[in-house]
Formats: structure tokens, C-alpha cells, sequence
């Protein structure tokens, strides 16, 4: 579902979004900033809510700069943030936040693979904050999936990233 500040008044309000997710069954947002402007003045009444009732809020990475994410992280420090599109190299400032914000996740993919792979993010952090993502429709999945597959990881983590840490992020969301 995703949810765009409305500047005009009497018209879709954050009320109306998430009586909307709940008849969709949607139990998670995207945020699509134009023109990589996530400017929490403007978004702090959807990320409020997002934060308050622990829907996740998934942001494709090259839509803003990681000081947009840092100033979301601080000002909604609640908020489960879902990081997609991250880049190969992008561990250096990637690390660094998600040891500072621990509601942050970020999502394997055709863009994002670690360094030596998901063992290099699992010595770092818990596998609870590694999801999976296929690329679908644009990019094939089976390079990332083999990522996983042979990683040396237990069954459990395995099981974490490739479907229980979406499934356990839903099922957290209160619409």
C-alpha cells in the first residue's frame, strides 16, 4: 500500500489509508518520496502512524540519502524501516545505521548482496533483521536464492530470511 502526504484539507486523511489497507488486507506501506525529499515534516503524520501501529514502512534506497533515512530513523525511532534496493558497496554507511537504529531491516536482492555474502551481514546482526527479495519481475531470483541456500547458516536463520522475518513483520502490524 502506499500511503503520499495529502497537502490539500477535507480529503484523504491517514484515517482513510488505513481503513483502506484494512479492507485491502494490505498490512504494509511503501514510501515513494518524489524526488528524494522523505522530509519528516511532511511524512510525520504517515510514519507517526506507521510507527504507533507497527506497520512497516518498506523505502527503496535510491529514492532517498542515508542522512533522510537517519533523520526518519531519529525522529520515529519506532518505526520498523525496511530498506530495499541497497546497493553492493553500500555496507560502510548500511552498518553503521542499523547498529544505531534497531528497527531498521534490510532486504537481500538483485541490488543488495553482502560481501562474502549473508554471512558477512550475520556476523554483525541477528538474521531477524535480513529479508529476502526476489527482484520479481525484473530480476531473476535464483542467484540470490543460491546465496542463501549455500550460506552457513541453521535451518532456523535460513528459514528467517527467506519468509519468517516478512511474515513476522505483518503479523506484528496492528491496521
Amino acid at each position: 500500500f502506499t500511503m503520499r502526504p495529502n497537502p490539500y484539507k477535507n480529503e484523504t486523511t491517514v484515517a482513510d489509508y488505513i481503513a483502506a489497507m484494512r479492507r485491502a488486507g494490505s498490512r504494509a506501506v511503501w514510501l515513494v518520496p518524489p524526488g528524494q525529499c522523505l522530509w519528516t515534516w511532511l511524512y510525520e503524520d504517515i510514519l507517526g502512524v506507521c510507527a504507533k501501529r507497527r506497520i512497516p514502512a518498506f523505502l527503496h534506497r535510491d529514492l532517498v540519502t542515508p542522512d533522510h533515512i537517519v533523520k526518519v530513523c531519529e525522529s520515529f525511532p519506532l518505526l520498523r524501516l525496511v530498506l530495499v534496493g541497497v546497493g553492493y558497496g553500500d555496507d560502510w554507511w548500511l552498518y553503521p545505521l542499523m547498529r544505531r537504529f534497531r528497527h531498521v531491516s534490510v532486504c537481500l536482492g538483485h541490488f543488495y548482496i553482502p560481501s562474502s555474502g549473508p554471512m558477512r551481514f550475520l556476523e554483525h546482526f541477528p538474521a531477524d533483521r535480513l529479508l529476502f527479495g526476489s527482484g520479481l519481475p525484473s530480476f531473476s531470483p535464483g542467484g540470490i536464492i543460491a546465496h542463501v541456500m549455500y550460506a552457513e547458516m541453521s535451518g532456523k536463520d535460513r528459514n528467517k530470511v527467506l519468509s519468517g522475518n516478512i511474515l513476522r513483520l505483518l503479523e506484528d502490524a496492528r491496521i
